[in-house]
């Protein structure tokens, strides 16, 4: 297929602002002379600074341009960003500090020539790289901008799989475990089309990114029609879903671009899976690296390219696949400590330990750890007659124990009724799902406690870029004269920063429209029916690729339309399927997401939050995690002023352990500790010790083995499992016999019986 631009090139990028590098659009030639002076000390300063030697030497080639006034300046701004950042090695901050806060370095520079070296290496790394290895491994810091990028090609293809992948993740959504299909599975297949240029590549896949995601509103409807939820046959008309399904996707959309400026342009904003993204797209497209030999674990050299390794990696997971999905259960569901299981979906359902460094997955375990001993508590004493209940299930109980029928309180409207609901029963929730509840709580004050705390500086310096660029634009001028000599400073900080300062950038307005039409939606979607009631990561993959930010725009616009539609049609095919979201059904289409769902809407909707955890409420207790949240934030915050070298306490962070603690209800520890050991291996020994063999392998292991499983759960579904071809033994109904999580620690006798409080007291 000829490609076509649709929109004319930009040009070239300008040299940055406040640089003493010049222009960066592309690398400098190495000096001739420099490959006479490496010597065997290039891998320990490589060690030293957390670099890779081919970007060692290319910082050594530029550190010459930095004068000592320079090198002072840039430090000071890399240690205010870095600081406290775990992202950061704390051994570079150390050498920083020792660096700007000597003054007999900048008196008598010639005692310290070492310490100065390091730090123009430094800078110079920084200046024409990103901070960080893991970015360094995949993200180029070179631009084309005569590269195509917005072809007929690359929008045919694009929409094909956005198509594809919206069907296929909408169809398995509420299956247990989930197969979903990201963005790698059609960034392999959409390659090769001929003459294929890389930009075209990655915003194929952006396309397909936008559409992985079901609409949020599917679970309304869900809840809204099904029988053993709400039970409202007119919520399946497609106006109404449309309406709803599009206002929530466009918001997100609207809110993204607004908030670019704080969570997609700055570099300590990284974005683990958009890594893995580039690098497989590298691993297709950049052959000049891919000759690189490598130090491996055992002293091996490793000459593979990357396409090649994902090759061999994707075919080997995905018939190993075939086993735990299939023909032997029981290795997905293994619960032999300390193994809980043998299947890669599982290991990377609730964080892949490939993509994020190994304090988040270990900070992620910590809190589901630590809350495991509260569940236990809560269940054994009996608190909120949770032992008549399974103890972590994410469904909603009546005084029965079954499940709690929502069409007995509400009347033909689907307004709450309070005589129905004083005849009925209030609302119980397992051991597990009160604590989920409680650590939500503590999620919310956490986080906004944490960003004041932690985040202060980097919110304001967002904050006034964002007015100066308002400023700029008022002023009718290009670029800002007044520009401050540290904003200039961060500007050099920053290479994609500067390489997309050559681009179009979306105005703010575009962002608004896209809010008020989505404002719009919602409105219509809520008053013409009886209701009586995830974009910054394409933001960033496309900052990183360097694709002009008025083409993503339309690349997460227009797919986002096409798979909002595809959605709905899939929703209105399997609402009809029998048996759908309850124990019986087929394909394990449990739903867990929509059960989750369903809690929620009785208790912040339909029941109301003032009889759940108001004054009395049963639950009232949970809102401690308010304040915890609050409070934990504040412990940390103190313990990292007094040690702040301290490993432990720079690497805790308690907005992702109270979030670990959300996976409970109804997942467990089977689904979090089997990836402790892969993300250890990944993150704290290659990583440390093969820095080079890390950066060129182990993105591209994530890419393969979650491409392969998601195409793999594919076949096998649709070449056996729908048509009911099913291998009955011991190895894959062992796991499921028995009470295995849904048997009570007490149980009612008689049938007439109910625990909890009696009729007539409460209201």
């Amino acid at each position: 297929m000829a490609s076509k631009e649709i929109n004319d090139t930009p040009q070239a990028a300008s040299p940055p602002l406040g640089s003493p590098l010049g222009d960066l659009n592309e690398k400098r030639p190495l000096d001739p002379h420099l490959a006479d002076d490496i010597s065997d000390t290039t891998q320990d300063e490589g060690h030293v600074l957390n670099v890779t030697e081919d970007d060692l030497l290319e910082a050594k080639a530029l550190a010459s341009s930095f004068t000592l006034e320079d090198t002072r300046r840039l430090m000071k701004q890399v240690h205010i960003q870095h600081a406290r950042d775990p992202n950061f090695p704390i051994s570079i901050i150390d050498r920083i500090e020792q660096f700007i806060g000597n003054d007999d370095v900048f008196e008598n520079p010639e005692k310290h020539e070492r310490l100065i070296q390091e730090m123009k290496i430094e800078a110079a790394l920084i200046t024409s790289n990103s901070p960080y290895a893991e970015v360094r491994a995949v993200v180029d810091n070179r631009d084309d901008p005569a590269m195509p990028t917005s072809t007929i090609r690359a929008w045919v293809i694009g929409i094909f799989f956005a198509c594809c992948i919206s069907f296929i993740n909408s169809f398995f959504d509420v299956r247990l475990p989930s197969i979903y299909v990201i963005q790698t599975v059609p960034q392999l297949l959409a390659y090769p089309v001929g003459r294929f240029f890389e930009r075209e590549h990655m915003l194929i896949t952006i396309m397909s990114n936008v559409a992985k995601s079901t609409p949020y509103t599917n679970y309304i409807v869900w809840i809204q029609v099904l029988p053993q939820y709400f039970n409202q046959p007119w919520a399946i008309s497609v106006g109404y879903q449309t309406l709803i399904a599009l206002s929530t996707n466009f918001i997100g959309y609207g809110l993204a671009g607004i908030c670019r400026r704080f969570l997609v342009y700055p570099a300590y904003c990284v974005w683990p899976s958009s890594l893995v993204t580039i690098a497989l797209n590298s691993a297709f497209h950049d052959t000049d690296r891919e000759s690189a030999q490598v130090l491996g674990p055992l002293k091996s050299i490793w000459k593979m390219s990357r396409i090649k390794f994902f090759l061999w990696g994707f075919t080997l997971m995905f018939f190993y696949f075939w086993l735990p999905n299939y023909l032997f259960a029981a290795l997905s569901y293994f619960s032999l400590n300390p193994i809980p299981s043998f299947d890669w979906n599982i290991i990377t359902y609730v964080i892949d330990p490939l993509m994020v460094p190994f304090y988040s997955t270990f900070n992620v375990f910590l809190g589901a750890f630590f809350s495991m001993f509260i569940i236990i508590a809560i269940y054994y004493t009996n608190t909120w007659n949770t032992a008549y209940l399974p103890i972590n299930s994410n469904r909603t109980f009546d005084h029965f124990g079954k499940r709690y029928k929502v069409a007995s309180i509400i009347d033909e409207s689907g307004i709450f009724d309070g005589a129905k609901y004083e005849a009925y029963s209030p609302p119980f929730l397992s051991a597990g799902n009160a604590v989920v509840y409680m650590f939500f709580f503590a999620v919310y004050s956490s986080t906004v406690t944490y960003g004041i705390l932690y985040h202060r500086h980097e919110i304001m310096l967002g904050l006034r870029d964002a007015w100066t660029a308002i400023k700029t634009k008022r002023s009718k001028r290009r670029d800002n004269q007044e520009q401050s000599q540290e904003q200039a400073d961060r500007n050099a900080l920053d290479v994609h920063n500067r390489l997309m300062a050559s681009y179009k950038e979306v105005p703010e307005w575009w962002y608004m429209i896209c809010l008020a039409i989505a404002l719009g939606l919602g409105i219509a979607g809520i008053a013409a029916y009886p209701t009586s009631t995830t974009p910054l990561q394409d933001l960033k993959l496309a900052h990183y690729i360097k694709i002009a930010p008025r083409f993503t725009f339309w690349a997460q616009m227009v797919p986002t339309l096409v798979s909002t539609f595809i959605s709905i049609a899939v929703l209105q095919y399997q609402v009809h399927i029998k048996d759908i979201c309850t124990e019986d059904a087929p394909f394990r289409f449990t739903c867990p997401g929509v059960n989750t769902f369903f809690t929620a809407a009785v208790f912040w909707g339909t029941v109301g939050p003032r009889k759940i955890w108001g004054v009395g409420g049963q639950y009232a207790v949970t809102l401690i995690g308010f304040p915890a949240g609050v409070l934990v934030v504040a412990i940390f915050y103190v313990l990292s002023l007094k040690w702040p070298k301290n490993a432990i306490i720079r690497n805790a962070h308690p907005v992702v352990m109270f979030n670990g603690a959300l996976s409970w209800s109804p997942y467990t520890l089977a689904y979090i500790w089997p990836a402790v050991p892969v993300a250890a291996f990944s993150w704290l020994f290659l990583k440390k010790r093969y820095l080079d063999f890390w950066s060129k392998y182990n993105f591209v292991t994530s890419a393969a083995f979650s491409c392969a499983v998601a195409i793999s759960g594919i076949v096998i579904f649709f070449a056996l499992q729908i048509w009911g071809k099913e291998v009955h033994w011991w190895g894959n109904d062992g796991a499921f016999e028995g009470c295995e999580g849904s048997c009570t620690l007490l149980e009612l006798t008689d049938p007439e019986e109910y625990f909890g409080p009696r009729l007539g007291d409460f209201h």
